[in-house]
């Protein structure tokens, strides 16, 4: 009598979209026996290396929470895994991946890291990068959590992005606190000496800002590096090298007004972020976070270029950070024609730029009335 034969089980991970489930089979140079979708049933057998090493034969089977389209699944096959797509019938969450009087498979996982709360079908920038899914679906996903893990999964991530936005909007509170204070006491004298009282406490905070840069790098936010580096790199231009550098630029007027614009944005953004990484949805503050940019940013970008060209016609008089030939390098520098140039080539396509970015959020935000607003 011949042996009955009993395929091992292989590691599946799932995640789901709004339309999908995407299931990823943990099998090293695989060849597809059968794959198929019926009746809310995915039958999977193959041959391939799991985590043994040897080349062995893996099935399984999975009865589905909902309905999908059985014409629309996609297979595709790598040397390093097996990536399944099924999309549901109709587009909502399912609490979980198996019907409710199915019992959880040992060797089902859920891939916590590829869920999404949109598709990314779409080439456009507002549509590439997904949604926070605890935000908008936080009940789903912290059940999962509970399910999968035992308890809700509060990651380290979570923890170091409440402490970093919680610090920052602490600092520019502070900037804000302190120049409206000074200026409500002693009127426009104050605004000379704007810089001497909160000058290194904005240094602090905008070298700070640079870390927004790396988060998505490390994948701690979504979204691009090319928004927060080119708003991070702008200002730090700004104030590092027109402010900090000269004792005259400090004592301008138009710095102590610019210093406000660009923390009461600050004062926002970050309530903002901390509000959506608790959970809380806060309406007035989503409204001032996608709308209070349309005079700010225009407005500080006029006042950064002021700025700018002031110091630049102190540089040009005193020839500071210029270097003239002949020299050891054979080379020349005109560090006042040079931000002179950065003024014409950077601040207004760059503000063009991040403009347009706030106006497609805000309409994903608020729909096409926003567009009126």
């Amino acid at each position: 009598m011949a042996q009955q034969f009993h395929p091992l089980n292989p590691l599946v991970y799932w995640s789901q979209t709004e339309s999908r489930i995407c299931l990823k089979v943990d099998l090293r140079d695989c060849e597809v026996d059968e794959f198929s979708c019926k009746d809310r049933m995915v039958i999977f057998r193959a041959s391939g290396q799991g985590a043994s090493g040897i080349t062995q034969h893996y099935a399984f089977t999975l009865n589905l929470f909902g309905d999908t389209h059985g014409d629309s699944h996609s297979i595709s096959v790598s040397q390093s895994k097996v990536d399944i797509i099924l999309r549901k019938s109709l587009d909502n969450w399912w609490p979980q991946l198996l019907s409710p009087d199915s019992e959880k498979p040992h060797f089902l996982r859920v891939d916590f890291d590829r869920w999404r709360s949109q598709d990314n079908d779409s080439d456009s920038d507002d549509q590439k990068r997904p949604g926070d899914v605890l935000t908008d679906y936080p009940d789903v996903l912290q059940k999962l959590q509970t399910q999968e893990l035992g308890y809700r999964r509060e990651q380290g991530k979570k923890v170091y992005l409440v402490l970093y936005n919680l610090l920052q909007f602490v600092g520019f509170l502070y900037i804000v606190t302190v120049l409206t204070l000074r200026i409500a006491r002693d009127g426009h004298p104050a605004t000379h000496d704007a810089f001497e009282a909160v000058g290194k406490v904005f240094k602090f905070c905008q070298l700070m800002q640079f870390l927004e840069v790396l988060h998505p790098l490390f994948g701690y936010t979504t979204g691009g590096i090319l928004a927060p580096l080119m708003q991070t790199t702008g200002r730090a231009i700004v104030l590092f090298l027109a402010i900090d550098t000269d004792e005259r630029v400090q004592k301008l007027t138009i710095v102590t007004y610019l210093f406000i614009i660009w923390a009461t944005i600050e004062l926002v953004r970050y309530p903002h972020y901390l509000m959506r990484l608790m959970g809380v949805h806060v309406t007035q503050l989503e409204w001032l976070r996608y709308t209070l940019w349309i005079p700010l940013y225009p407005l500080g970008a006029l006042y950064e270029t002021l700025v700018l060209l002031r110091a630049a016609e102190f540089m040009e008089a005193t020839e500071r950070f210029t270097v003239r030939m002949p020299n050891a390098w054979n080379v020349t520098f005109d560090m006042a024609l040079g931000i002179r140039i950065y003024v014409l080539v950077a601040i207004l396509p760059g503000v063009s730029y991040l403009m347009r970015l706030m106006q497609r959020a805000r309409r994903k935000r608020f729909g096409p009335k926003a567009k009126k607003m």
